[in-house]
C-alpha cells in the first residue's frame, strides 16, 4: 500500500489541529468536572454525555492522524490548568450545584471550543476531505447542543425538581 502524502499538514494546519485537540480534551475534562459536582440526575446524564462524546471527538481526530503517521496528543495550557483549579475551588465549595452557574460555564467555554474548529475549517481546501468532513459534522453536534442548553434552562426555570429525577 502506498503512503499517503503529507502535503496538507502545514504548520498553520498543525497549529490549528493542535488548538482543537486540546480544546476538546479541555471539555471533556471539564464536563466531567461538571458531571461528578451536580445532584441534578438529568443533567448530570448530559454532562457525562457530551463529555464522553468530546473523547470521541478526540479519539477519531487523533485516530485519523496517526492512520497518516501524524502523531499528535492533547497539551493543555497552563492557563486550563489554572482554570481547572479554580473550577476544583467552586466545586469543592458546592457551587456547582447551581444550575444556572452550569450553563454559564458551558456557555463561557464552548465558543473558545467552536473557534477552534472554525479556525481548522478557515482552511478547508487545504485539508483532506476526510479530516474536513470529519469536524464539520463535529462542530454541527457540539452547536446543536449548545442550542439545547435554551431547553434546560426553560426545563429548570419552569420546575427544577424535574432535573433531578
Amino acid at each position: 500500500m502506498q503512503k499517503q502524502s503529507n502535503t496538507w499538514f502545514t504548520e498553520p494546519i498543525k497549529t490549528d489541529l493542535q488548538d482543537l485537540v486540546d480544546r476538546l480534551q479541555e471539555s471533556y475534562l471539564g464536563y466531567l468536572e461538571l458531571k461528578n459536582a451536580i445532584t441534578y440526575n438529568k443533567v448530570a446524564s448530559w454532562m457525562k454525555d457530551y463529555g464522553m462524546q468530546r473523547l470521541e471527538y478526540l479519539d477519531n481526530i487523533l485516530s485519523y492522524l496517526k492512520e497518516r503517521d501524524i502523531l499528535m496528543g492533547a497539551n493543555p495550557s497552563i492557563l486550563s490548568k489554572v482554570h481547572r483549579t479554580y473550577i476544583d475551588l467552586k466545586i469543592g465549595n458546592n457551587e456547582y450545584d447551581d444550575l444556572a452557574t452550569i450553563i454559564q460555564e458551558i456557555e463561557r467555554g464552548s465558543p473558545f471550543l467552536l473557534g477552534a474548529y472554525d479556525e481548522l475549517l478557515r482552511q478547508q481546501e487545504m485539508l483532506p476531505i476526510g479530516l474536513l468532513q470529519m469536524i464539520g459534522h463535529q462542530r454541527i453536534c457540539i452547536e446543536e447542543q449548545l442550542s439545547s442548553l435554551n431547553f434546560l434552562k426553560k426545563e429548570y426555570q419552569s420546575d427544577s425538581t424535574v432535573l433531578a429525577q
